[in-house]
């Protein structure tokens, strides 16, 4: 309509004496209470064109962009005239004009033939319709061939992309013109897995044979799902060019809301892409599309009960675990799954490199290859879209500098306080992260899982009025584990028969049964835990992904529930957590499957052959870490045969036993290290160790220098948490610190929290009559560090954590006249030596 001069234009109310003498009467009938307008029109046309045949279309074949047309002189143009907005450059609004016709008629041109047209709205139901009459010398056929030829071109992209939205498909321009810019070279993923994402995408467009010759449906789903800001989006803009490029149609789904209701749109889409099949299909936030009102409709569609050749479905979610398991667990539906998680160190470094190759011809710019390390090691947690802002916000700070060039920062400067400015902020943001898994916990009718060992083994010389002291007839450990939080929730914390565990805290603390017995009944008896007792294990979130284990080692006078809290936010964290029930006589009681009984042991309650050397200075502990380090290696064993209770119906085992981490408080961190510096025991293989948790370690039974590492210490990560009773006890403190700087060559960590004592690590600081709230302070950083730890993202937890350099103060003095010392801090404040 370039062409039109301003005197074609009429307004609206043009009046009914112009020339034309379809629109007079168009005019006229259009003015009558009660008509219907395409009979009129058809009966008017007629009767002035007796020799054309006439068809009717809602198809602008006017503006056909095969055909050429004239606007008929002697016919108004009657339009409505509308704004649309352009932009708004340097604050000033602009915009142009849109002419919608009401009336219009032309001489159009297509192939050999010569048409008229006319174009008119009228209402139609709570809107209005345009009708396209086209009258043509002769027959029907030539105007039938100018609709289908029209219709072929409506129905085509041209430089566009089909998207879905509030019930309608449109063709969207903008999108084209926004994925043409995308480019898998912007995609800053592994290569593997960048291989593999675009095999499976690519690849199933060419694989219709295969798929044909094995009678398997041509249909494929894949899941992008994970954290936002890290290559979901791109990756989908960078498929939907290039396929549209090979001719395969993308389909763009932002909403299944309807004027047809839920299922209607869905029934819309799918008709959709199976008419343009082969194609791919987007659905963004999948989880969102999907509810319970149209699950069942969307999953009958999904499966295809009409026929799904040649669709390639594709949904992104950044909440997987809110998948419905009919989308997020079957096969069928969604093939794969790939996770975009936040990148690890090595993609980091790859975005760094890319950065430096794009800055590599701007010489204002110093990016040495050290910088890329070093970028690389201070964004942890940081995604795709922080890092991205890392570079552009200080690029952009160097751009608008206006200060002293002497003064003008580095880009290395300002690379690292946009990553400091940016990691405040990170740390002040409210998780997006889906909630942590409840923990459930695993026993054999409330009695931990144990497995008999045949024959039984006596270890060690130590001997008690019943016989040997230490005999290992059967491992035992209770499991915390990732669950749905579903169910019964509850088991109790004291181990059964209760008089036996009254028992043997009576021996532990000196007191006679009698004065202990009231308050255990009146308390202890009901107290529980809060996991979900043999629940079943979650299912892990990421695709042929597996639970890590941990293998917890209890102190002295602790048991298989005394550790509850610290052992229930490790598993909720994603881990499988068996806590070891030690038989030594270092629990208060233990009753074995056989009957055997074993109260916790004194000193004066084992004694030793005189005529034999003692194995050490404590020689009771001794043996008893001989004893625990044969408990752990069988419990390992045991577990790994018995992972088939741990696998799902696919076969496939949901725990990993490859690499496992140790953990233990006191004493039971005393068994860590001597496990890590002793050989496998009798004809084991070494433990899969990747990770060594200590916590507040007793050293006392172990030998002097050491311990000494079997593992290289390139191959095992150690980090010991220290209660402040610990680190102010110097001795032992300056043996912790000795070990942890030579055992991980220099790459270990000692951590203190202030204002804790060494049972801040069990339940017994949270038990009632004696709980305090900086016993929750303490417990939830205890655990809150040590899933940085076993997450490998220690650096970035304890960025994000109050931490303080090493200072004390005398507080006053002790009876001795010993000065009191404590640590400058507040309540669970870290101090990193």
């Amino acid at each position: 309509m370039a062409n039109l001069t301003e005197e074609d234009f009429v307004n609206i109310w043009a009046s009914p004496s112009d020339s034309n003498d379809f629109y007079n009467l168009w005019h006229t009938v259009a003015d009558a209470p009660h008509s219907n307008p395409v009979l009129q029109a058809a009966s008017s046309l007629r009767k002035l064109y007796p020799e054309h045949s006439l068809v009717f279309t809602t198809l602008d074949v006017i503006h056909f962009p095969d055909a050429l047309f004239r606007v008929l002189p002697d016919a108004p143009l009657v339009t409505t005239t509308n704004f649309a907005l352009a932009g708004r450059p340097q604050g000033k609004v602009t915009g142009f004009l849109i002419d919608r016709p009401e009336f219009m008629a032309a001489s159009v041109a297509w192939e050999s033939y010569d048409f008229t047209v006319y174009a008119f709205t009228f209402p139609r139901g709570l809107g209005t319709m345009t009708l396209f009459g086209i009258l043509h010398k002769g027959s029907q056929q030539p105007s039938r061939k100018l609709v289908l030829a029209a219709g072929e071109w409506s129905q085509s992209t041209h430089n566009e992309i089909w998207v879905f939205n509030q019930g309608f498909w449109q063709k969207d321009a903008g999108l084209w013109v926004d994925i043409q810019k995308a480019d898998w070279n912007d995609v800053i993923l592994k290569d593997e897995f960048k291989t593999a994402l675009k095999k499976d995408v690519y690849g199933f467009f060419t694989s219709e044979p295969v798929y044909r010759r094995y009678a398997i449906p041509w249909k494929r789903g894949l899941i992008m799902y994970g954290p936002p800001g890290n290559g979901k989006t791109i990756s989908i803009k960078v498929i939907m060019k290039t396929c549209e490029a090979l001719g395969f149609a993308p389909l763009y789904v932002k909403s299944f809301q309807s004027y047809k209701g839920e299922e209607g749109a869905m029934l819309d889409v799918f008709n959709k892409a199976r008419s343009l099949s082969p194609c791919v299909v987007v659905l963004e936030d999948l989880d969102a599309l999907i509810n319970d009102r149209n699950r069942s409709f969307f999953l009958n569609q999904l499966d295809g009960l009409q026929g799904n050749d040649g669709l390639l479905v594709i949904g992104t979610t950044n909440h997987f675990e809110r998948l419905d398991p009919g989308l997020s667990t079957r096969p069928s539906r969604f093939d794969r799954k790939y996770l975009f998680d936040d990148p690890d160190r090595d993609e980091r470094a790859l975005y760094a490199q890319y950065w430096q190759d794009k800055l590599a011809d701007n010489d204002e710019i110093d990016y040495p290859d050290a910088l890329v390390d070093e970028i690389a090691d201070q964004t942890s947690q940081f995604s795709f879209a922080y890092l991205k802002e890392v570079f552009v916000s200080s690029l952009v700070s160097i751009a608008v500098y206006e200060g002293p060039e002497d003064d003008k920062p580095t880009f290395a400067q300002m690379l690292f306080q946009t990553i400091k400015t940016l990691r405040k902020q990170l740390d002040k943001m409210p998780s997006v992260a889906p909630p942590r898994p409840a923990a459930g916990y695993y026993s054999e009718e409330g009695l931990p899982v144990s497995f008999r060992l045949q024959p039984p083994i006596t270890v060690g010389m130590g001997l008690t009025i019943d016989g040997p002291a230490l005999v290992l007839d059967e491992v035992a450990f209770t499991v915390y584990y990732p669950c749905a939080g579903k169910g019964k929730k509850g088991v109790p914390w004291l181990s059964r028969p209760i008089q036996s565990t009254v028992a043997g805290f009576g021996r532990f603390a000196g007191f006679s049964t009698w004065l202990l017995a009231p308050i255990f009944y009146i308390f202890g008896v009901f107290l529980s835990i809060p996991v979900h007792p043999n629940a079943p294990l979650l299912r892990p979130p990421e695709n042929n992904k597996q639970w890590p284990v941990v293998v917890f080692s209890h102190g002295l006078c602790g048991f298989r529930t005394a550790y509850s809290q610290f052992c229930a936010e490790i598993a909720s964290s994603g881990r499988v957590v068996l806590a070891v029930e030690h038989r030594d006589g270092t629990a208060p009681a233990t009753i074995s499957s056989s009957g055997r009984t074993v109260l916790y042991y004194r000193q004066q309650d084992v004694a030793f052959p005189e005529d034999r050397e003692l194995p050490g200075p404590l020689p009771l502990r001794t043996e008893q870490l001989k004893f625990r380090r044969l408990e752990i290696y069988r419990i390992y064993e045991a577990f790994y045969l018995d992972l088939r209770s741990w696998t799902e119906s696919s076969g496939l085992p949901m725990v990993r036993t490859d690499e496992i981490a140790l953990t233990g408080h006191s004493f039971g961190g005393c068994t860590v290290l001597d496990i890590l510096s002793s050989p496998p025991v009798d004809s084991s293989q070494p433990l899969p160790v990747t990770h060594a948790l200590v916590l507040d370690p007793w050293l006392e039974p172990l030998p002097t220098p050491g311990p000494v590492p079997i593992h290289p210490p390139s191959s095992l990560k150690l980090l010991v948490i220290n209660s402040q009773y610990f680190t102010l006890w110097k001795d032992h403190y300056t043996r912790v610190l000795a070990l942890v700087r030579e055992w991980d060559a220099g790459r270990g960590k000692l951590l203190t929290i202030v204002g804790s004592v060494h049972q801040s690590f069990s339940d017994f600081p949270l038990l009632p009559l004696v709980r305090a709230r900086s016993a929750e302070t303490i417990i939830e950083r205890i655990a809150e560090l040590s899933r940085g730890f076993l997450n490998d993202t220690l650096d970035a937890t304890l960025q994000g954590a109050p931490t303080r350099e090493y200072e004390e103060k005398v507080i006053g003095k002790r009876p001795d006249g010993r000065p009191r010392r404590t640590l400058v801090g507040d309540v669970g404040d870290v101090v990193c030596t």
